[in-house]
């Protein structure tokens, strides 16, 4: 570019001559395309840095583009401050992550699942823990009830609460003591029944000899209602044993009926009263008794 005032050619983009130190008023124009500045969206530029120049001359205050000169007059020199341009300096962009960073970043990955697998068996384990605590008390408690009723001989309440142990526990010690137990009972059954067939057979063979010599209510302890009535107790439903009482049964009520006919009440009341102790709910020989009751109180 050259100066207006002394007609130097200067290669630089400064606003005064290099020569005579002369202030261009306006920038000066270059054929060359202005530089492009570059500025991220989020960067702000950068504050200006304020360069000093001092010089010994006049002053001589002269506007340039907003900016107060003072210059002396004599040597040419200018001292004056003025607001140098800085281009804003682009920011570097972020570093792209390193293959260290990013294997950090999947380390965390693993280390959180390998924490929620701790927790989540952990949880499993207490969870397992406390069922079989509860289990092993159930356990227990049902084969204590199965002990007792073995050990009274309840064979078919025992036998029912082994089987049942056996079904919920399996597994625990004590299921080897179960079988035993039921095998004992098996035997016990068989012998239990055993005995009470040749008992039962027994009474009925004695009733009926008791009922032929007419033994039917005495003596004591060995007569068809005592023979028969054991033989009930061990089998409600015998065939034989309740024939033989409703045989006894009918003939005091013939006896009863004899006697009434005959107007012999007391007799007829006694023959009532034996019918009662056989079967102490039968209404029509208790309303016959009421009857002669009455009679005989009247006479």
């Amino acid at each position: 570019m050259v100066c207006p005032k002394c007609g130097a050619i200067s290669h630089d983009k400064n606003w005064r001559c290099g020569n005579c130190h002369y202030i261009f008023r306006e920038i000066p124009q270059t054929r060359e395309a202005p530089k492009a500045t570059f500025q991220t969206p989020l960067q702000q530029p950068q504050q200006s840095k304020l360069t000093t120049i001092q010089s010994s001359s006049p002053e001589v205050e002269r506007e340039h583009s907003g900016y107060t000169v003072p210059q002396e007059p004599g040597n040419g020199r200018i001292d004056w401050n003025v607001e140098a341009y800085e281009e804003p300096q682009p920011q570097p962009a972020a570093p792209n992550p390193t293959p260290q960073h990013q294997a950090e970043k999947k380390k965390k990955k693993p280390r959180n699942l390998v924490y929620v697998v701790v927790a989540t068996l952990l949880l499993v384990v207490v969870n397992v823990v406390m069922f079989y605590k509860f289990s092993s008390n159930q356990s227990a408690k049902m084969f204590a009830e199965a002990e007792k009723a073995f050990a009274a001989q309840n064979y078919p309440t025992a036998q029912a609460l082994y089987n049942q142990f056996l079904r919920d526990y399996p597994d625990e010690d004590l299921a080897s003591v179960a079988q035993v137990r039921l095998s004992e009972i098996r035997i016990n059954f068989n012998e239990m029944k055993q005995q009470k067939e040749r008992r039962l057979s027994l009474l009925i063979s004695n009733a009926e000899a008791a009922y032929r010599e007419t033994r039917l209510l005495i003596p004591e302890n060995d007569n068809v209602i005592e023979y028969t009535s054991e033989a009930l107790r061990i089998d409600p439903t015998n065939t034989r044993a309740l024939q033989l009482q409703a045989l006894v049964v009918q003939y005091y009520q013939q006896k009863a009926t004899e006697a009434k006919r005959k107007r012999r009440y007391r007799t007829a009341m006694i023959n009532y009263e034996k019918i009662l102790r056989i079967i102490p709910n039968d209404a029509n020989a208790r309303a016959e008794l009421d009857k002669l009751k009455a009679i005989t109180g009247k006479i």
